[in-house]
């Protein structure tokens, strides 16, 4: 099953909402559009209630990463799509099959997820010819392309597609332990900064201190990532600290992985 949007709808003068906070993960996808993408200058649209957004035609797409989902960019994509297109704006996702194969999923009557065929992965990029022409092909029909970075390979799609719509760059992390690919992508990855109407990141430190964001802190935000409501767990923190009687507790949650800084934090609590 091919699915694709339909005709993009006109987007000229264009400014952005600006709506930080905490946020829970069913709410999160929504308020990232009201907060990241680029919405009508009119007073009509401007003025808009929140509950009314589904009602105009802009549609965008998700691009970057990989389907089935494997890490936190991807969720984030997913999560985007279908909070959008739950209330009724088009949102569909481009990204390259983790498995290799081609595939098509109709989401909803809103979205579409779409991932092409990959020959290799290399250097957790997923080597995928067949997006740069799919991206080709459908580019013209969104107004918005919300691409997801560190992915060199949604980014040099991108710069082939032949775009001329808004640009929503969603910067994830810098490229830490690829060195040699940073060096190979560098100038693509310039091209993409250059080329974003919006740079959203996950928290104000985070965009602030990028060394490739410097120059462009004119059109920078952020916002955080969501996450499912936390439920208390009576018992739960006298259980803990009865294990571990008289020690610090640290609590930190994510991947062990390098750049998630766990080296810093055993170093400091020494």
């Amino acid at each position: 099953m091919l699915c694709r949007a339909g005709a993009g709808s006109n987007t000229q003068g264009l400014t952005m909402l600006d709506f930080r906070s905490p946020l829970p993960a069913q709410r999160f996808s929504f308020l990232a559009f009201r907060s990241t993408l680029l919405v009508s200058r009119s007073s009509f649209l401007a003025q808009r209630s929140f509950h009314h957004y589904s009602d105009f035609t802009m549609k965008i797409l998700q691009l970057g990463k990989f389907y089935p989902i494997k890490g936190g960019v991807e969720k984030v994509m997913y999560d985007l799509m279908l909070g959008l297109s739950g209330r009724g704006v088009q949102c569909d996702m481009l990204c390259a099959s983790f498995e290799g194969k081609s595939m098509s999923i109709r989401i909803n009557d809103n979205a579409c997820l779409m991932a092409t065929s990959t020959l290799v992965q290399k250097a957790a990029t997923m080597i995928s010819p067949s997006m740069v022409h799919r991206l080709s092909a459908i580019a013209g029909e969104y107004d918005v392309i919300h691409v997801h970075h560190p992915d060199p390979m949604a980014c040099m799609a991108l710069s082939m597609s032949g775009y001329k719509g808004k640009v929503v760059l969603h910067w994830h992390s810098d490229i830490l332990k690829q060195r040699v690919l940073l060096k190979m992508y560098k100038p693509l990855q310039k091209w993409l900064i250059g080329r974003a109407d919006i740079i959203v990141g996950t928290s104000p430190v985070y965009v602030k201190e990028s060394p490739f964001l410097q120059h462009v802190q004119d059109k920078i935000t952020y916002l955080p990532i969501g996450v499912p409501p936390m439920q208390p767990m009576p018992g739960a923190s006298e259980t803990l600290h009865g294990r571990y009687p008289g020690r610090k507790i640290v609590f930190t949650l994510g991947r062990l992985v390098e750049y998630k800084g766990y080296e810093s934090l055993i170093e400091a609590a020494k």
